[in-house]
């Protein structure tokens, strides 16, 4: 078995435009489950980063 790996958090450099185009381009597929909870993920974590999109 393999031991376990440290979480580190993942934290990427992303500009407001970054977080924009990548918002707008998951939002299509909210239909779909998974996408959805990762669209959700990524909306929260721009708002508590001060990042306010239209339309929200």
């Amino acid at each position: 078995m393999f031991g376990s790996e440290p979480t580190v958090a993942f934290r990427p450099a992303v500009s407001l435009e970054d977080w924009r185009l990548i918002l707008l381009a998951i939002r299509p597929y909210s239909h779909n489950t998974e996408y959805r909870k990762l669209l959700a993920r990524l909306e929260r974590q721009a708002k508590a980063n001060g990042i306010v999109l239209m339309g929200q």
